[in-house]
This record gives structure tokens, sequence and C-alpha cells, in this order.
């Protein structure tokens, strides 16, 4: 299937189509900027609670619950986003390393 053909097939055939592919596009957009945010805040927090530990020896308790729920977030939201655009989650250093034949493997 060549370039056009792809474009052509996904092209959504009735007005209803074209909406739902607006709205899902819109909503899939949201979710990969709530997923960059989330993902900051994570780096955030952790880092907080790192210094806050380990520089001045009072650790935010609170912080490293904080982390975990965040990060169960984060992993769902990853795996929609990771769904629309036919991916999947996956470290990829590994396999970009490896020797062809093992890569299948990987």
């Amino acid at each position: 299937m060549d370039l056009t053909q792809k474009e052509e097939a996904r092209v959504p055939a009735s007005s209803l189509a074209l909406v739902a592919a607006r709205v899902e596009g819109w909503l899939g957009g949201m979710v990969e900027v709530s997923v960059g945010l989330l993902t900051a805040l994570e780096v955030l927090i952790l880092l907080a609670g790192v210094i806050s530990r380990y520089v001045f020896r009072n650790p935010l308790v609170w912080s490293d619950e904080l982390a975990s729920i965040l990060f169960l977030w984060l992993a769902m939201l990853g795996a929609v986003v990771a769904f629309r655009r036919g991916e999947h989650m996956r470290m990829s250093t590994l396999v970009a390393r490896a020797p062809p034949r093992w890569r299948t493997f990987f």
C-alpha cells in the first residue's frame, strides 16, 4: 500500500466519523500534554524528595506516595499514547544496539 492509499484509508466516510476523528485527535492531544506535565511533575517531586532526604536530612514523607500514584497515572496514560501511535512501550536502546539476528529476540 503506498502513501496515497494509506491517506485515503484514513479519510472518514461520514460527517459523524469526521466529528469522531476530530474529537479523538483533540482528546489524544490533551492526553499527550497531560503525560508531559505529569512527567515533569514526577521528576520535580522525586528531586524534592531526594534533596530533602539526603541534603537536609529531613525526608518528605508524602513525596514517595505521591510519586507512586503519579507513576500509575503515567503508566496508564502512556499506554494510551502508545496505543494511539501504534507503538509499543519498550526500551529500544538495547534493540537498536543489538545485531540484526538478536533484534527479533529482544
